[in-house]
């Protein structure tokens, strides 16, 4: 039996932290969290790490700083079944982060995000890595990044 195309994404790699909280506090005052979630992010990595949860061949292009928020997101992708043996790691300080808080009475959220300071490497850089394109069954695309 042929082996399945992968279903490919070119898209931003980012990295969020979801606190859920009893209530939100008021200002200068501190609250215990109820829940923590870990995750990776960007539209096109949370749809390639779905379709590798459910059985596809999924593989992403993409870049992350080289912090630590970057390699968690790509340990998080990887750990889900994603190939990310195409993504590079960028120049900067700071990879895409957020961090939401989510208030369990009555559901409401705030959400505090930077886009970071990665550089994107340059496309020719990818050089061989994009023939996967070619192979693709379905390309993902964010609109985020060129």
């Amino acid at each position: 039996m042929a082996r399945p195309k992968p279903i490919v994404g070119v898209g931003r790699i980012a990295f969020d932290i979801v606190g859920v909280v009893p209530r939100f506090p008021d200002p200068d005052t501190r609250v215990e969290l109820s829940a923590l979630s870990i995750q990776g992010s960007g539209s096109v990595a949370t749809a390639l790490a779905t379709i590798a949860a459910l059985g596809g061949p999924a593989a992403c292009i993409g870049y992350v700083g080289p912090d630590r928020f970057g390699q968690l997101a790509l340990d998080l992708l990887a750990g889900d079944g994603v190939d990310v043996s195409r993504v590079r790691v960028g120049k900067g300080q700071l990879s895409p982060f957020t961090f939401v808080t989510v208030g369990a009475d009555t559901g409401s959220r705030a959400t505090f995000t930077t886009q970071g300071d990665v550089e994107p490497p340059a496309v020719d850089s990818f050089g061989p890595d994009l023939a996967v394109i070619d192979e693709a069954s379905l390309l993902l695309l964010d609109g985020d990044e060129p």
